[in-house]
């Protein structure tokens, strides 16, 4: 498993790059577009990654974190996909 509760090291490089990437979603969505619906949707992910990184045993207690928690990645990851590929088709639109 990836966030294995007996692995702590490797937990919590997970958890920090799970943070990563679900903040990068919430930066996403700050400005009003389809993406501020994801960016409410991860938010509690960010806060269990967070708390992920200091106590690795919150996940191993509940499989529908772990669940979660692969969906906000996903979600995050499809998410910038889709604007970046937005972005690389139409070069008239600026990013913020």
């Amino acid at each position: 498993m990836l966030l294995d509760p007996n692995r702590p090291i490797r937990t919590r490089l997970l958890s920090l790059v799970g943070l990563l990437v679900t903040a990068a979603l919430i930066y996403l969505g700050i400005w009003p577009s389809i993406f501020t619906v994801a960016a409410f949707l991860v938010i509690p992910g960010a806060v269990v990654f967070g708390a992920l990184i200091f106590c690795t045993s919150i996940v191993a207690k509940s499989p529908r974190w772990r669940i979660y928690l692969v969906l906000c990645v996903a979600l995050s990851v499809i998410c910038w996909a889709w604007e970046l590929i937005g972005l690389t088709l139409d070069p008239a639109h600026r990013w913020p």
